[in-house]
């Protein structure tokens, strides 16, 4: 399944998305910028790099396990985890495939040009969510209630104030640092508009992260899943009206 939903979000067909070693060229060392944490960077580094035009080639190995039926996760949680990771990345794929089948190269473009920034943005906001998803593993394991509510009960704050201020710098400023990014002439209106798009409804990409987050860490890996398919229900419905 997770195979199957790495090929979908890129022009990659690998038969193994999750395992084995990475050999990467300077040229993608450069493009390193992944959104997802943990073992999800798997799919990501791949759907990324293909996105970027790089190459990717699959090796075939062999691997033999010293201890069978062990592992370190629990594989359908981990599974699950891994696989909302994939479906936000086909938030991004959803909206450039259906740019390009109805808008046109220049359009595409556009759409890609602010990929730089959104990641930069979301992704530190992203890095305190998974922090709060520590904080409440921890105090869930130590049963320490109170630790576990102090933290929800901050974490929720900061998702919506960091989601109105993303909101704010993204909406005023998204022609200023795509001038400064060193967007081309020719499709910098139509980025500041998909950017300006974007981070209206950030908000509520702030408060899924911050609570897929938190809900992970009490066990819950179905849950967020479910909310964000039903997103990308809904974000490919509203991109074909």
């Amino acid at each position: 399944v997770l195979n199957e939903a790495t090929n979908l979000s890129s022009d990659v067909k690998c038969s193994d998305s999750q395992s084995g070693f990475r050999a990467l060229s300077r040229e993608a060392l450069k493009n390193m910028d992944f959104p997802s944490s943990g073992y999800g960077i798997e799919s990501d580094m791949l759907s990324h790099f293909s996105v970027r035009g790089l190459k990717i080639s699959e090796v075939p190995i062999s691997v033999t396990y010293e201890v069978p039926h062990k592992h370190k996760m629990n594989p359908i949680k981990h599974g699950l985890s891994v696989l909302s990771g994939i479906l936000q990345l086909l938030f991004n794929a959803a909206d450039l495939i259906i740019v390009g089948r109805f808008c046109g190269s220049i359009s595409v473009a556009a759409v890609g040009a602010t990929g730089s920034i959104t990641n930069l943005m979301v992704n530190f906001f992203i890095g305190l969510s998974i922090g709060a998803g520590v904080a409440v593993a921890h105090g869930i394991g130590s049963r320490e209630e109170d630790t576990v509510r102090d933290t929800v009960h901050t974490a929720m704050p900061m998702a919506l104030i960091s989601g109105v201020v993303l909101t704010v710098v993204g909406v005023s400023l998204s022609e200023p640092l795509l001038r400064l990014m060193g967007n081309p002439e020719d499709v910098l209106p139509l980025s500041a508009k998909y950017m300006r798009i974007y981070f209206c409804g950030i908000t509520f990409t702030m408060v899924y992260n911050f609570c897929a987050s938190i809900l992970r860490a009490a066990g819950d890996t179905k849950g967020p899943l479910i909310y964000l398919t039903v997103s990308g229900v809904i974000n490919v419905l509203l991109n074909l009206i």
